[in-house]
């Protein structure tokens, strides 16, 4: 699957998925996809799904599970202070999938996204999903920015330790500690491993399990594949031919919000 550096407005990407019958896990993640199902049925975590339905996940950290029949679905890939935005919600209640059918705005667009043809779904979310985020109702919690300036020092400086975060943001430790908990539902520590695991899976599509392993900071290849089983349930090696995989059998970007 594509992926793409972070837009000003909080889109990572789209993924149009399309998928038969069967399984797939949702491996941990730090970010968000808000999924609007547009054919068929399926569950992800136990919660059922069917068109009409849009649900979120993500900021999970373990693997869920996610069960599709002929289901076709638009998946926005978002940060979390879009997410926050768009609900008024903090991003941990997608750990465990949340419903956003009952939201009126959600339900329409995404209907509109069923009838609309198949090119013009992201182009058409997109704009929609922006003018509603820079139209909310919900008010900005200062906790928020905070969140999103740690998290983004977390992502971009794997070296960076803790203590030099919570000097920059003049905070306690403890009190960091706290708005990750109360916010994304995981410590910054939790964060940090989940933010390595992904960069690890960049690092297996260009180089062997050795290499990837030192170059994401893991202590040998052991200490990866153990991340991997407790992160994606699978073993890098067993990962890195799915990312194969991906490319050409399971989610394809449909379209990339501009550079």
């Amino acid at each position: 699957m594509q992926t793409r550096p972070m837009h000003p407005f909080g889109i990572l990407h789209f993924v149009h998925y399309t998928m038969g019958c069967g399984e797939s896990p949702i491996l941990a993640t730090t970010s968000i996809s808000i999924t609007f199902i547009l054919e068929g049925t399926g569950s992800y975590n136990g919660i059922c799904f069917r068109a009409g339905d849009v649900v979120a996940l993500g900021m999970n950290k373990h693997p869920l599970v996610g069960t599709s029949n002929d289901a076709t679905a638009l998946i926005v890939s978002m940060e979390v202070e879009l997410f926050h935005r768009l609900t008024g919600m903090f991003p941990l209640v997608c750990a465990e999938v949340t419903p956003l059918t009952d939201v009126p705005f959600f339900r329409r667009l995404c209907e509109m996204l069923i009838q609309a043809p198949p090119c013009h779904r992201a182009g058409m979310a997109e704009l929609r999903l922006l003018r509603y985020a820079e139209q909310s109702p919900y008010v900005h919690r200062y906790k928020m920015d905070r969140i999103c300036h740690a998290s983004k020092m977390l992502e971009s400086r794997p070296e960076l330790s803790l203590e030099s975060v919570v000097q920059e943001l003049s905070i306690s430790k403890r009190q960091l500690e706290r708005d990750f908990v109360q916010t994304l539902g995981m410590t910054p520590r939790e964060y940090s491993r989940i933010v390595r695991f992904r960069r690890s899976m960049k690092y297996l599509k260009q180089m062997n399990p050795v290499q990837a392993a030192l170059m994401s900071g893991y202590c040998d290849q052991a200490h990866m594949a153990k991340e991997y089983k407790a992160l994606s349930i699978w073993t890098p090696t067993q990962c890195r031919k799915q990312l194969d995989k991906s490319v050409s059998e399971l989610p394809v970007v449909l379209y990339m919000l501009p550079d």
